[in-house]
């Protein structure tokens, strides 16, 4: 699988570095010139607006478009790495960016990372753990792209918010 993607803002640092103050919101003329999607921040303040609280600020809007980018990717290379065989590679879209904007990068146009490029390191990993949900079970796989079988343990803790104990699974 590859070329997919999703976008999100520059750290705060690069948006400085192009913009005033005046425009740090996400429909501002200069963040709308910045970008090459014809739908990139209303998708990304979608999604933003529909898994975090509402944004306090525009610093705030922009570290949280960052989860959500990384968020989608992780989605996407999970799934593809659970597919194996079928599917046995993933590459998102894009590494870096050739100027200062929202886009679909990991790494900013000054070389800065994105929460995403934090996360690569664990998605692309040997070894991997892919949770999901299906019909209201837990559901678990774990991937191993090193040639020699591991031995697992797996341990699995629920709690309440205040901490009960709820269950507890352990599984050589």
């Amino acid at each position: 699988m590859n070329e997919y993607g999703f976008q999100s803002f520059p750290e705060m640092t690069t948006i400085k570095q192009f913009s005033a103050p005046d425009d740090w919101s996400f429909d501002s003329e200069v963040m709308k010139k910045h970008q090459k999607s014809y739908i990139g921040n209303g998708r990304i303040g979608k999604f933003v607006d529909k898994y975090y609280a509402k944004s306090t600020d525009f610093e705030d809007f922009v570290y949280k478009s960052q989860l959500v980018q990384a968020e989608g990717i992780r989605t996407a290379i999970r799934a593809h790495r659970k597919a194996m065989p079928r599917c046995m590679g993933t590459v998102y879209w894009q590494l870096d960016d050739c100027w200062p904007a929202p886009s679909w990068s990991s790494i900013d146009y000054y070389g800065r990372w994105k929460a995403l490029h934090y996360a690569l390191k664990e998605l692309y990993a040997d070894q991997l753990i892919v949770p999901w949900e299906a019909n209201g079970f837990l559901h678990i796989q774990i991937i191993n792209d090193q040639l020699d079988t591991l031995p697992i343990r797996i341990f699995i803790e629920s709690k309440t918010l205040d901490g009960k104990e709820l269950y507890r699974i352990e599984k050589m």
